[in-house]
């Protein structure tokens, strides 16, 4: 039987049942908010558990269209560049009141826990800084029992000036918003730029 679904969510904007909120300003304190499922239920209920329920009517459409997704098995990468989407309106909507920044991780876990998890970092402009969400392994033998808290990295030419290690997504065929000249495909839109995490 593969793992049931569970849902957390931690924000200092939205309330904890999934009443519509939107204050001036983000409260002090956090609240947590957990949701798990029996295994009759498909990975499309995170539609109605997410917290979107205070977005803007615009994302609608790929609300729709992830739900969908989730439900016939698409790609995750395809179903994470339409979450990135959303979350990119609700911060632009006025509604949300600055509350909801741009910059977002995703993180994809298989099913199959022999599979390892991958990470992205999107960013809304060009940046010399990636940044990974924090990372416990507890495994213990050959991969050691550690966490990583708030990761951060970059990269640097041969002389150690910094250079841009995370840019916006664009279409395959642009220019890479880096500024190398290169199609985007060919610079920062490789795969094999997707951070996997765990001992491999």
């Amino acid at each position: 039987m593969p793992p049931g679904l569970i849902a957390f969510r931690l924000s200092n904007f939205e309330s904890s049942d999934l009443q519509p909120v939107v204050s001036n300003h983000a409260a002090h304190d956090f609240a947590l908010w957990t949701w798990a499922a029996d295994h009759s239920v498909t990975s499309a209920r995170l539609r109605h558990i997410s917290g979107w329920n205070i977005g803007p009517d615009q994302i609608s459409a790929p609300w729709d269209e992830i739900y969908e997704w989730l439900r016939i098995g698409k790609p995750p990468a395809a179903i994470v560049s339409r979450a990135v989407r959303m979350i990119r309106l609700v911060s632009d909507a006025k509604m949300t009141r600055d509350q909801v920044g741009r910059e977002c991780m995703s993180i994809v876990i298989p099913s199959d826990p022999t599979i390892s998890p991958t990470s992205e970092y999107h960013s809304s402009g060009a940046k010399i800084s990636t940044y990974m969400p924090g990372h416990i392994e507890a495994r213990g033998g050959d991969y050691g029992v550690y966490a990583i808290a708030d990761p951060e990295m970059g990269i640097a030419d041969s002389s150690g000036k910094k250079l841009t290690s995370a840019v916006p997504q664009v279409p395959r065929n642009r220019p890479c918003p880096c500024g190398s000249g290169r199609k985007y495909k060919y610079c920062h839109g490789r795969k094999d730029l997707t951070v996997r995490l765990g001992g491999e």
